[in-house]
């Protein structure tokens, strides 16, 4: 069995392939991609960091962050911000539809959204949705959520 993190991870990355995705949209975790050599648009789950609380039992509440790099090709005249919304509005509402992620969290809240882009052979727009996911495990075993 897999960590609850790795679980998590993946029943994000399934929420995101689920109904309503963007036509065209590539959902992976292959964060090291570059941006130009990527098949756009795409979106890129990955995790980003942990926080844990051990409790006098035997259960240990977790806050992981993880990343949802949503990656467009821009278009001249348009801001960055504005090629980007759509799918950030989505994946919201893709995460949110379920945050519990079938049973393995708690809650997830929305951290915070970042834009980027440059101008190269075309325009690139990347934005990175954090995400901080409140879960529990067993003190002695990641891959039992309780």
């Amino acid at each position: 069995m897999a960590s609850i993190r790795k679980q998590i991870a993946a029943a994000i990355e399934s929420a995101l392939n689920g109904a309503g995705k963007p036509t065209g949209l590539n959902v992976h975790r292959m964060r090291t991609r570059s941006l130009k050599k990527d098949d756009l648009p795409a979106a890129i789950v990955y995790f980003d960091r942990a926080q844990t609380e051990n409790r006098a039992s035997q259960l240990i509440d977790r806050r992981e962050t993880f990343v949802i790099e949503l990656r467009v090709q821009g278009s001249q005249g348009t801001a960055p911000d504005d090629s980007i919304d759509p799918y950030y509005v989505w994946a919201v509402k893709a995460l949110m539809a379920d945050e519990t992620l079938g049973g393995l969290a708690h809650r997830i809240d929305e951290v915070g959204f970042e834009v980027a882009a440059v101008e190269e052979d075309k325009i690139y727009v990347a934005g990175a949705l954090e995400i901080l996911v409140y879960y529990q495990t067993r003190r002695t075993d990641p891959e039992q959520a309780t």
